[in-house]
């Protein structure tokens, strides 16, 4: 899964057997990447510096479930002592979450929920305002909350642990399908989140 920022954060899986499969027309006539929820999985390794002090961010995911009405997760950012997330894409039996913390020692702080259990294709838009310290959360181009973090200031001075897409710290994997990530260090306003929309729908990839 290729990293095309320039920083080499590619994804990858060495062992033949945990690969996903490269899917065909599952976003439109694009293809994803789709996990089986038995044992597939890639991983970005520990030094990357996402999320270090970070006092804004803009992240977009592509994604859409493998199944109906299962809690699976397409993307965790695991902090740096490897034991739980730092930031964390996912979705419930009933609709989509997104979940993070400002420190690693602090609170971990979810969204409200965004009704789903379709099988659709959705673009996941969150965004670090630095002004206020609020996560603003979006579902296909529509806003959905705004989420107040811990207290202000940057994001702890530590690189993650690890990334991994299609499974959860090492433990369950899931049943999803992957288009594309983007992570974006500055903060977007409703006009940006809008034109990252429209610009999605007009290509029909991220």
């Amino acid at each position: 899964f290729t990293d095309f920022s320039g920083n080499s954060y590619h994804a990858t899986q060495g062992t033949s057997g945990f690969q996903p499969k490269f899917d065909l027309n599952q976003f439109g006539s694009n293809a994803g990447i789709k996990f089986d929820g038995t044992d597939d999985v890639l991983n970005i390794p520990n030094g990357l510096s996402l999320f270090r002090n970070w006092d804004q961010y803009t992240v977009q995911c592509l994604v859409k479930r493998g199944r109906l009405s299962q809690q699976e997760t397409f993307l965790n950012f695991i902090r740096n002592n490897g034991t739980s997330m730092r930031f964390h894409i996912y979705v419930t039996a009933t609709g989509i979450r997104c979940s993070f913390r400002k420190t690693d020692a602090g609170a971990y702080t979810s969204t409200p929920e965004y009704a789903s259990n379709d099988l659709n294709p959705h673009l996941v838009q969150v965004t670090l305002n630095p002004v206020n310290w609020s996560v603003y959360f979006y579902v296909d181009g529509v806003f959905v909350s705004q989420t107040a973090m811990e207290s202000s200031g940057s994001t702890d001075n530590t690189d993650l642990y690890a990334v991994e897409i299609g499974r959860y710290l090492g433990g369950a994997y899931f049943n999803v399908l992957v288009n594309g990530v983007s992570i974006n260090q500055s903060y977007s306003d409703y006009a940006t989140i809008q034109a990252q929309y429209r610009g999605y729908k007009q290509r029909g990839y991220l």
